[in-house]
Formats: structure tokens, C-alpha cells, sequence
């Protein structure tokens, strides 16, 4: 079975990433790779395209928190579309609630066209009770529209956890109900804005605070409410993803969650990535309990900053377990989980925060996108050219 699925990913592959030519039409852009499709063969580029995307869970899939975007612009910098083909998951970095007519082409066109999925990251504190209440609420009238009893910030008893603490103060059933309804409003907003799901950033002890992301047992309620619409409890192909502090996230939460995605920023060898602080072991050690370690590795993503110009090199150096040096969105690629000296089959995959900056790579071509591409190339080839 394994080698058959192999021998099905590897034909979708060579058909899917396609010329050597830099095409900055939206309605022809192929990659390096595969020379047999051409300009007048969008439709089975596309459709091969697609059947690769298909399998994103079933390989390691490549991601990228996307800033900056517009839907519009001269060059392709600004645009989802611009975004490399074959890349699986882009995740909106920054205002992801305005919805031009702009944005709206461009999420459905890399949507239905190419078959990325477009998740939008939120970084996670105190409820937003004002923001996500209807406008004609009075501000007088805000919790009383949510049903909130009681006090938002008791801090009262609290576990330590890996780089902060959370509080264990149980919700009323009025407060619980009150979560349930912000949590359905907020997956609403998103799925009616035609997004494929929601990324959790969860940064406890990183400067990460508020009376929803302290509280574990209100985020675990938060969470249950929003796997009834996204994730691998929903009945629904809506992601529902966590990122961040991954080693802090409340054990119950694992099995809602098809990605754990960790900033794995600088890392400069394998080793890291298996043991560091936040890495492999940390997922592990935090869901272990309520999953197997098989199936941890196999949702556990490796990202790169590319902040402070390490776009242009594609991160920092980075050690193989092989001695090789590379740069370390490769090495993240390449990496083989370990934990407790059981090496895993595969990790999750590889990506890099505002992968945009990568558009521009010093002495590289605009728009080439070269060190996601090549890290995507190497786990998952295509043809030789």
C-alpha cells in the first residue's frame, strides 16, 4: 500500500511543478522541474496540480505565513497568486478581515485554481467581547450580548509550563456557555469569508497574555467549540491549526488539531529540531498522553524567520544529520523526527514566516521564490530538467 501511494504521488509530482520560464501572469505561472506541460496545457497543469495538493497529509507539506497581502500590485509580491504553485498551505499574516473584491480573486483563484489552502494566523490574548459583538450593541451592553458572569481575570491557582504559567480557574456554566458563542462566532467569520481554516498563534510566555490564552481550562472549551467546524473532529476538510509556544498547549487540545507548527527560528541542525527548546521533544512530552508519537510527528511542522534578511539565504546554516551544511528551511525539509532514539518516517513538513520576503531574494530572480522551492523540490522531486 505504502509504495503504491509512493508511486501515485511521485507521477502527480513530476506533472505538477512546471517550466524553467519566470511567468508573472496570473493565468500562467509554472515552476522548475517538469518541461512537458506548456502555456497551452493550463487545464491538465492545473488538474495535476490540484491532485498533488490532494495529498498535502499524506507527505511533507510546505507552509508560509504570508504579510502584505493586497491581491493587487505591478509585481506578484503582494498577491496569493505570486505565492509559489506548488506551495500547500499560505497563512494570512495581519489584517485578514477586510475582503475587497481584490483579495476575494485572488483567495478563490489560488482556492480553486491551484488547490493551496489559505488558513488566516491570529495571535491569541483576551477575548475580543467588543470587536466580534454585533455594532448595533451597546458598548454598556457588550458582556450581557455574550452572557458573561463573573470575573474576567482571577488569577487564583496556576501550573508552570515550559516558558510561562496557566491558570486553572474552572468556568461557570454561564461563562462556558459564553466561550461556546464567541468561539462559533469567530470560526463563522472565517468560513464566511471563504478561508480554509484557522491558525492558532499560541505564544505563552513569549508575550503572549489575556483572560482567554492564560486560562487552559476556557481555551480547551474554545477549542472543542471551534473543532465542530474546522479540524479532524469537524467532519470537515476546514484546518484547524496550532503554532507557537506548541510545548505549552493544554494536552486535551492535541487531537482537535491537524498542524502543530513550530518557530523553529535559527535552528541550525538536526538535533535542534529534535531537542531544542519548543522542538520535537516538546510536542511530544505536551500530547503523548492522547496521541502516539508516530502520529505527532507526522502534524509537526518546521518553520524559519525570515525577518533580519535570512530570506535571502534561505535561514542560517544548518547541520544534516550527515554533516552536510545547508540552509536550515532544507534542513528543516529533510528532517526526520527523533525521539527517545526512534527515528519517524516523517514530519509534518517545513515553511518559513512572512515568506514573502523571499520574492525578492538578493541575486535571485523576482518572484522565484528559490529556497522554498528547492527545500520543496528536494523531499518531494520532480522530474530532472
Amino acid at each position: 500500500m505504502k509504495n503504491s501511494i509512493k508511486i501515485i504521488l511521485t507521477i502527480i509530482v513530476l506533472s505538477v511543478l512546471g517550466s524553467c520560464e519566470q511567468w508573472t501572469e496570473t493565468e500562467s505561472k509554472y515552476e522548475p522541474g517538469d518541461i512537458s506541460l506548456g502555456i497551452n496545457n493550463d487545464e491538465a497543469y492545473y488538474a495535476n496540480l490540484r491532485a498533488y495538493k490532494a495529498t498535502m497529509f499524506d507527505r511533507k507539506l510546505s507552509w508560509g505565513w504570508f504579510g502584505g497581502w493586497t491581491g493587487v500590485g505591478a509585481s506578484m509580491l503582494s498577491s496569493l497568486n505570486g505565492l509559489p504553485d506548488s506551495l500547500d498551505i499560505a497563512a494570512i499574516w495581519g489584517d485578514w478581515r477586510t475582503m475587497t473584491d481584490a483579495r476575494k480573486a485572488d483567495l478563490e483563484r489560488t482556492q480553486k485554481i491551484k488547490g493551496t489552502k489559505v488558513v488566516v494566523t491570529e495571535l491569541i490574548g483576551s477575548f475580543n467581547w467588543r470587536g466580534l459583538a454585533p455594532e448595533d450593541i451597546a458598548d454598556e451592553d457588550v458582556m450581557n450580548y455574550w452572557g458573561w458572569e463573573g470575573e474576567l481575570d482571577p488569577k487564583g491557582d496556576y501550573v508552570s509550563v515550559t516558558i510561562g504559567r496557566l491558570y486553572t480557574a474552572m468556568p461557570t456554566p454561564a461563562q462556558e456557555a459564553a466561550i461556546r458563542k464567541y468561539a462559533r462566532t469567530v470560526a463563522e467569520n472565517i468560513l464566511s469569508l471563504g478561508y480554509d481554516g484557522y491558525d492558532i498563534d499560541y505564544e505563552i510566555g513569549w508575550g503572549s497574555a489575556g483572560n482567554l490564552v492564560e486560562y487552559s481550562e476556557r481555551l480547551i472549551i474554545y477549542v472543542d467549540e471551534l473543532g465542530k467546524y474546522m479540524g479532524p473532529k469537524s467532519g470537515t476538510d476546514k484546518l484547524l491549526i496550532f503554532d507557537g509556544a506548541i510545548c505549552n498547549v493544554p494536552e486535551p487540545i492535541g487531537p482537535y488539531c491537524n498542524l502543530f507548527v513550530i518557530q523553529a527560528y535559527t535552528s541550525n541542525s538536526y538535533n535542534n529540531l529534535n531537542t531544542g527548546i519548543n522542538r520535537f521533544s516538546g510536542a511530544v512530552n505536551a500530547f503523548k498522553n492522547v496521541m502516539s508519537v508516530e502520529e505527532i510527528a507526522k502534524k509537526t511542522v518546521m518553520t524559519e524567520d525570515y525577518e533580519n534578511s535570512r530570506a535571502s539565504t534561505g535561514g542560517v546554516n544548518h547541520t544534516l544529520e550527515s554533516g552536510e551544511v545547508t540552509n536550515s528551511v532544507k534542513g528543516m525539509a529533510l528532517w526526520q523526527p527523533t525521539y527517545n532514539g526512534v527515528k519517524y518516517e516523517r514530519s509534518g513538513g517545513f515553511g518559513a514566516y512572512h515568506i514573502e520576503y523571499e520574492y525578492n531574494s538578493v541575486g535571485k530572480i523576482s518572484g522565484f521564490y528559490p529556497w522554498i522551492r528547492e527545500a520543496i523540490q528536494t523531499v518531494n522531486p520532480a522530474a530532472a530538467e
